[in-house]
């Protein structure tokens, strides 16, 4: 997982967040899908299906 792209990625969720300034619990959960998605976005970007810093080295 590349760490300077999820930072990135949560930096543009949390300015889309600020810009919709949630009300209520519907606005709350809109922010969590936002930030949700950002680290999937970041996760799915890396060789291996975006695992490559999570799964054990090859023998």
């Amino acid at each position: 997982m590349d760490i300077g792209r999820l930072g990135t990625c949560l930096d543009l969720a949390r300015l889309a967040c600020a810009r919709q300034e949630p009300v209520g619990a519907l606005g709350r959960l809109r922010s969590t899908a936002l930030v949700l998605r950002a680290i999937l976005a970041a996760l799915s970007t890396g060789p291996a299906a975006g695992f490559a810093g999570l799964a054990p080295e090859a023998p």
